[in-house]
């Protein structure tokens, strides 16, 4: 397995193809995990302020006007509570299927995207990546559906077995379930990695939804060990760039974070200083969609080369990308023995054109 080469090959299919820059971006804004919604209990449970009263020496925790807004906050109705959360319960609802919408489209245009930059080594263009994934839109939304349902019942299920195992143990049954809880991370991991050699099989053979869950078992099958330490280096890769870009969020946020928490002023810039904390976490979060989105464009570039490795085509640029010729005759995808054939036969030709003299000088 040519790890290095693949790595090599993708990070320059990134430098040359930057219209595919749009699409990882737009995969990674769509997120990068399938179906997993990671949503959480939505508890309604009235804040207490009570607790923002003057200490021992006289200053208060907090300055005077955010104190006051607190207390104004307590004054609100339960039933207020309830349509806050309730309509932040439907805004959650509402991105999730845009965010599966727009997975559903950039992904499968980002795959063809490579594929073609694989073929041709040339600059494309927006449109025509766009084009190229159109396609796969209504299957790809399909497979996201499925899987990510899937997953989701699943989580619900694990989660509440292990909520009944707890209740009725006591909580002792935690001790027990504690390898079990160790355990699921590289299963998890696992899932993924099936996962994305399903999505490739999809989009890059033109399969089913169904069809293209099992070639991804098959594959991750026959080249198991192959699969596991390419998604092992990707992974570090993804973790290293991710610890930096937390590391980069991290010294833009907390200054300002712990200026407003031990800060005494009573002065009016309090207000501005709170606007340039939320367009700091605004100018963060924009850059960590940005620097997400290029690093998923390398990964998913690695990852197609491997796919075609797996699916024995050479990493030389001149080598077709588009696997037409695999469904009808694997020999024409390699362009060296279309030439040899017509020279084999032309070899074979002379001697029958001069048998007939020889046996014709032999009859009589």
């Amino acid at each position: 397995m040519p790890y290095q080469e693949i790595l090599a090959r993708a990070w320059r299919i990134f430098k040359r193809q930057r219209a595919l820059w749009l699409f990882g971006i737009l995969t990674a804004c769509s997120g990068g995990v399938y179906g997993k919604l990671n949503l959480s209990s939505f508890r309604i449970q009235m804040p207490n302020f009570q607790d923002f009263e003057p200490s021992a020496n006289g200053q208060p925790p907090l300055p005077p006007e955010m104190e006051r807004f607190f207390r104004q906050i307590e004054h609100i109705s339960p039933e207020t509570w309830l349509l806050f959360f309730l309509g932040i319960l439907f805004l959650v609802l509402l991105w999730m299927v845009v965010i599966i919408l727009l997975r559903s489209f950039a992904e499968p245009a980002l795959i063809r995207g490579i594929l073609e930059a694989i073929e041709n080594d040339q600059p494309l263009s927006v449109r025509e990546i766009a084009r190229q994934g159109k396609p796969f839109f209504g299957r790809m939304l399909l497979f996201h559906l499925l899987v990510g349902g899937s997953g989701f019942i699943l989580m619900m299920v694990i989660v509440g077995a292990f909520g009944v195992v707890l209740i009725s143990t006591l909580g002792i049954g935690l001790l027990c379930l504690l390898p079990l809880m160790l355990l699921f991370v590289p299963l998890a991991w696992l899932v993924e990695l099936y996962l994305v050699l399903a999505t490739m099989a999809l989009v890059i053979e033109d399969l089913d939804v169904i069809t293209a869950l099992q070639r991804g078992w098959q594959m991750l099958k026959q080249h198991f060990w192959s699969a596991v330490i390419m998604g092992i280096l990707l992974t570090f890769i993804h973790v290293i760039v991710s610890f930096l870009l937390a590391l980069l969020v991290m010294a833009i946020v907390i200054p300002l974070v712990a200026f407003l928490l031990f800060t005494t002023s009573t002065s009016d810039y309090i207000t501005l200083l709170l606007v340039a904390g939320a367009f700091a976490v605004f100018v963060a979060i924009i850059l960590s969609l940005v620097v997400m989105g290029l690093l998923q464009t390398y990964l998913e570039s690695a990852w197609v080369l491997t796919y075609r490795h797996f699916l024995g085509y050479p990493l030389d640029p001149e080598a077709a990308a588009l696997p037409v010729s695999i469904s009808e005759d694997p020999e024409e995808a390699e362009e060296g023995e279309a030439p040899e054939e017509p020279e084999t036969s032309e070899e074979e030709n002379p001697p029958q054109a001069s048998e007939p003299p020889l046996n014709a000088a032999e009859t009589p």
